[in-house]
């Protein structure tokens, strides 16, 4: 408050002032009931009106936090330029929780929570010249109350009412504070023939960067609403309508759409036994909004049992879809039918056999048509022998398509893929532009830059994404990506596909393996540029070896390839174990080496080992670390080398807890070399 009349004295315009103080008048309404409720209790007698209430689990906190955080980026070139950012964040938090019930916990059972806290932020950047220095300080507000009415009726309703809070570290730019505001309430009538279910929930997330420096707050709120009802014919024959409505607005992306769904599903459980299943599902979605996407869908699926050994099922689905793009220009309607059949025999419990065949049909308005026929087998086998068990599997397909008509461009949006080292991301349409890839930030916070962050390849009629070590990826992130691709010419391409995998799991720990692939793929005209075809003649021969926590795997694989063919060596290595002191260990190590040889000759060798160690000093102190390394060399991409460090300690001292971790991480390539460290203390005290 003191700061805020300072501003207004100064004439400076108050940003948030309603959500401020609509938060504040939040925070002391639930701080009023809880110190009401803790009072009631202990004068129960005199407070007949509350007499009824009752508290339980009653805990209050006291908490110090301080995060500091530092990253340096410096060009290895000639300029040798250097860039260097840091940020501290001290947080002093009290945080009070209880539970409750009115009269009986039957009538009105509740939790409640709240988060009081200040904050206070400072920033350095020498990105640029002169040095930039700022600070920033705000309030800590959170709270959680939820509850259930009449639990143990046949109309119980439950409600909820939180604000959460979170920080978000950003690579080379100040922390984002994501504040979530949450409300709803869910409304059920239990019932054998008739079930019921209301849900109303509002969600809006507000992300706001400490340091704005020409950034946009960003936000997005989501409204649901959820109408389900169910009509229980009999124990085997049931019906379920559900209706869901949802509206979202999001900044500063401008996006902004209602959706509607509502879907019909009916299961029916016939014959002599109940075994076989007749599955009706009619469905409908609506989207309006920044891009307009509608799909009508009605499915009947069969399964018949006809012995213990033998099933077969089968399917037809018709779907009648159209669908705007996020420039608000063109679009795609299309109308597509599937049918398919399976069998599935089952001999002496150890052959499992697998047939089935399909059509698939897609016109696209004023684009193409396609016609998809195919069919296939799968075999599974296995036998014990005296040394272990034998495991063969054998599958081999086939599909035929025909593409007729005019070309039509086709759009994915914010498809969610996660980078996972050392494999790239795999964009499998073909014809994909990509000059049209856009990758954000899972929070939308964030566009990566191509380059910068990420590379991309093309390999025959796939994109290859792959992060840069030193870029603002991190490995295992996971990110939305969004591109085009376009499906256009007149061609017919058949596909024809063998696999056996044959493996021997001896009774002591070792398994040699032996996988097979063949691939051949015929295009019509032959001069066609709308598709590359791909032969494919593959082997892979590997051993595992597991030994209670050791596991070691090795494998040789040969992919020979009309597009891509490469020669790889992988090695994996892990162990972990349990120490008589209480303490805990593990290392891992993998290394891989391919060579592709094909239009653009390419060599990449990686290596990389983790090591973890937690150790219980004593019932109260407890410590442990953990380190990675990787070392990456291509003769494409570059070389690349990089190690992280995490340290912690924790320890308890009657009703406190005292926390520390340290991280530290630095990685290189041939034009950067990037390092960055992380401080993090906190005091907890139990009130």
């Amino acid at each position: 408050h003191l700061r805020r009349d300072r501003l207004a004295s100064e004439g400076t315009a108050l940003p948030g002032s309603i959500d401020s103080a609509r938060r504040e008048l939040g925070l002391v309404v639930i701080i009023v009931l809880l110190l009401a409720l803790s009072a009631c209790q202990r004068n129960s007698s005199r407070n007949p009106l509350l007499r009824g209430v009752t508290l339980y689990n009653r805990e209050a906190w006291l908490e110090y936090s301080y995060r500091q955080r530092e990253e340096t980026n410096e060009s290895l070139r000639s300029d040798g330029a250097k860039t260097r950012f840091t940020e501290e964040v001290f947080e002093e938090k009290l945080s009070l929780r209880t539970k409750g019930y009115v009269y009986h916990p039957t009538l009105l059972d509740f939790s409640a929570a709240t988060v009081l806290g200040l904050q206070q932020a400072e920033f350095e950047d020498t990105a640029g010249t002169p040095v930039s220095r700022s600070s920033s300080d705000g309030d800590i507000v959170e709270y959680d109350v939820s509850g259930t009415i009449l639990q143990r009726k046949s109309y119980p309703t439950s409600f909820y009412v939180r604000r959460s809070r979170s920080v978000q570290p950003r690579p080379f730019r100040s922390s984002i504070e994501s504040i979530n505001n949450s409300y709803g309430v869910t409304w059920q009538y239990i019932s054998d023939k008739t079930p019921v279910m209301l849900q109303y929930d509002v969600n809006e997330v507000n992300l706001d960067p400490f340091i704005q420096a020409g950034e946009e707050e960003g936000s997005r709120d989501n409204t649901k609403f959820l109408f389900e009802m169910g009509y229980i014919f009999s124990k085997h024959n049931n019906l379920l309508f559900r209706y869901e409505r949802e509206s979202v607005e999001e900044e500063p992306f401008s996006t902004d759409y209602d959706r509607d769904r509502i879907e019909l599903t009916h299961m029916y459980y016939f014959g002599a036994h109940h075994e076989h299943l007749l599955d009706s599902r009619i469905a409908d979605f609506r989207q309006n909004g920044t891009f307009d996407s509608d799909r009508f869908s009605w499915r009947e699926r069969l399964s018949l049992r006809h012995s213990e050994t033998l099933r077969t099922t089968y399917q037809a689905e018709i779907a009648d879809r159209s669908q705007g793009n996020s420039s608000g220009s063109g679009g795609v309607d299309e109308k597509s039918l599937f049918l398919t059949a399976a069998l599935e025999h089952r001999l002496y419990d150890n052959l499992r056999s697998i047939f089935n065949v399909y059509h698939h049909d897609q016109e696209f308005d004023g684009g193409p048509s396609i016609e998809r026929n195919g069919g296939g087998a799968s075999f599974r086998y296995y036998r014990h022998n005296p040394w272990g068990v034998l495991r063969i599997t054998y599958s081999v397909s086939t599909d035929l398509q025909e593409t007729t008509g005019g070309a039509q461009q086709l759009e994915v949006i914010e498809e969610e893929r996660t980078f996972v080292d050392p494999e790239p991301i795999v964009l499998g349409d073909p014809n994909t532009m990509v000059s049209s890839i856009m990758i954000l930030r899972e929070d939308r916070t964030e566009i990566y830059q191509q380059g910068r962050d990420y590379r991309v390849r093309q390999v025959g009629n796939t994109v290859e994404i792959e992060r840069v070590v030193t870029g603002r990826i991190q490995n295992g992130e996971t990110v939305l990506v969004s591109y085009r691709f376009r499906i256009d010419g007149a061609f017919d391409l058949d596909t024809t596909n063998q696999s056996v995998d044959i493996r021997q799991e001896f009774d002591f720990g070792l398994t040699p393996y032996y996988q097979f692939r063949r691939q051949e793929q015929t295009v019509r005209p032959a001069s066609s540029e709308s598709i590359i075809p791909e032969d494919i003649r593959a082997f892979l021969v590997g051993v595992e070896y597991g030994r209670g926590s050791l596991q070691v795997t090795a494998e040789y694989e040969d992919y020979d390839s009309t597009v891509s063919p490469f020669v790889g060596y992988r090695v994996t290595a892990d162990y972990s174990r349990r120490f008589a002191g209480g303490g805990r260990g593990n290392i891992g190590a993998r290394w891989s080496d391919l060579e592709f040889t094909g239009s653009q000759f390419r060599k990449t060798r990686m290596f990389t080992a983790t090591g973890g160690y937690k150790q219980a000093i004593t019932p109260t102190l407890t410590i442990e670390g953990a380190v990675s390394y990787r070392q990456q060399e291509d003769s494409l991409s570059g070389d690349d080398e990089g190690i992280s460090l995490d340290v912690g300690l924790e320890w308890l001292i009657r009703s406190t807890q005292f926390r520390l971790d340290y991280r530290f991480a630095t990685f290189e390539d041939e034009l950067v070399k990037r390092e960055s460290s992380t401080l993090f203390v906190e005091i907890k005290r139990r009130l």
